[in-house]
């Protein structure tokens, strides 16, 4: 499914080729993994959400930045684990998480390896 996206391949995906792959996964989950509890769930969910798996295939729509700015979020937090002060673990947190909107000289902590 996610070689299909066009941030993949590079061109756009029609909605039969999703639907194709689609129904190849359920068919191959139906006959090969019909004794394994796990792929019949997986398989169920994949049925149930496939709509919208489709249009993040077809858009190539993924909210993967969003979770990678929550998991390092949830980093900072842990790291700040047992400090007292609120409003300084908050700060620490949208500092981690806005890394790439500072500008240029913000940017990095260290020097870089040329011009050392």
């Amino acid at each position: 499914m996610f070689a299909l996206t066009p941030t993949h391949t590079g061109r756009p995906t029609g909605r039969g080729r999703i639907s194709t792959a689609l129904t190849r996964f359920l068919t191959h989950c139906a006959t090969v993994g019909e004794t394994v509890p796990e792929v019949v769930t997986l398989a169920e969910t994949i049925s149930f959400w496939r709509e919208e798996i489709g249009n993040a295939v077809f858009y190539g729509l993924s909210n993967a930045t969003a979770e990678g700015v929550n998991r390092l979020i949830k980093l900072v937090y842990r790291s700040a684990f047992g400090l007292t002060n609120v409003a300084n673990q908050q700060r620490r947190a949208r500092y981690a998480a806005s890394r790439l909107s500072r500008p240029l000289w913000l940017r990095t902590a260290t020097t870089p390896e040329h011009t050392r």
